[in-house]
């Protein structure tokens, strides 16, 4: 562990473990599967403008968790959270 969050299959990663990385974008992949036709209707017609709210509202999350010292799960959930709005976004100009 270094500092306050545990490595994730980074350096010190278990034999076996997934690279780094790699459940990144296994998200991607399933936002792009959503994206596709046929996929989910909503997230077919989002816009830059109307994801930007979403990823504003994540960032919020995150700095209210850590100023409120919230434990360390609530705190690397919203952190994890941004990556996934912010991947949103080249998907949107993809349309």
């Amino acid at each position: 562990m270094t500092g306050q969050f545990p490595e994730v299959a980074g350096p010190g990663a278990a034999a076996g473990d997934p690279p780094a990385g790699s459940r990144l974008l296994d998200a991607v992949a399933v936002m792009d599967r959503l994206r596709a036709p046929g996929g989910c209707p909503w997230d077919a017609e989002q816009t830059h403008d109307s994801l930007l709210r979403y990823l504003i509202e994540e960032c919020y999350e995150l700095v209210g968790a850590v100023e409120a010292g919230d434990p360390y799960e609530d705190q690397a959930r919203h952190t994890a959270e941004l990556p996934l709005s912010g991947a949103r976004f080249p998907q949107s100009l993809a349309r």
